[in-house]
């Protein structure tokens, strides 16, 4: 097909034509992205850095008085990149929970060890909604020094 064809049957094509694909288009591309990030979102929970730390926040009693078992873990908000960073070797993550006391969210430092192969947890902190204002450290790596926050 010649240039010169091409250019006739889009000339051909009216307005309310093409907006209907754009349309089309649109839509697809939305729900495509809707699935991916869904798909993604639900990865992270089996990701092992993110089993630890609630294995972690389970076992520590204190907190479990604080937050009242069972626990109900909430998705990762993946657009809020102030506080969600999942590198290689590096994840900083913001989970919401609740508990049957309260609710808040759990902050997770963990970092990749290429030598050992496995996460290892740096830092557990909560902020409860109803305390916004005070954060509750749930476990610092005893391995980690205070300048690497």
């Amino acid at each position: 097909m010649s240039l010169l064809n091409v250019n006739q049957m889009l000339s051909k094509i009216s307005f309310m034509d093409l907006f209907g694909i754009a349309g089309f288009v649109g839509i697809v591309g939305a729900g495509v992205s809707l699935v991916m990030v869904n798909k993604t979102r639900g990865k992270i929970g089996k990701q092992e850095y993110y089993v630890k730390a609630f294995e972690v926040l389970e076992q520590n009693k204190t907190a479990m008085d604080l937050i009242g078992p069972p626990i109900t873990k909430f998705r990762v908000d993946l657009s809020d990149a102030q506080h969600n960073c999942f590198e290689p070797n590096f994840t900083l993550m913001k989970v919401p929970f609740r508990g049957t006391r309260r609710k808040g969210n759990l902050f997770v430092w963990a970092d990749k060890h290429h030598s050992l192969n496995n996460w290892t947890i740096r830092r557990l902190e909560i902020i409860f909604d109803d305390i916004k204002d005070k954060k509750v450290i749930v476990y610092k790596n005893p391995n980690e020094n205070e300048t690497k926050e």
